[in-house]
């Protein structure tokens, strides 16, 4: 059984193989509010900061991530 999904991701590639055996969790991860908002430049900077803390960063690089993101928007 073993040899036989060697033999398919082989064929297929290992890239394909992970997004079949995990497509919901590959969609929810990409399609993420947080992360629709940095591509379409439109992220609220309150919202942004909470979410860095939740995450652990440094507060006192928060203020120049954020600078450094806002230098994007159009």
């Amino acid at each position: 059984m073993q040899e036989k999904a060697v033999a398919e991701e082989k064929k297929i590639g290992m890239t394909e193989t992970w997004l079949r055996k995990h497509r919901l969790q590959f969609i929810a991860a990409t399609r993420h509010p947080m992360l629709k908002s940095i591509r379409d430049g439109t992220i609220n900077l309150a919202f942004f900061k909470t979410w860095l803390v939740k995450y652990n960063f440094p507060s006192s690089s928060l203020d120049s991530i954020c600078l450094f993101l806002w230098s994007f928007k159009m």
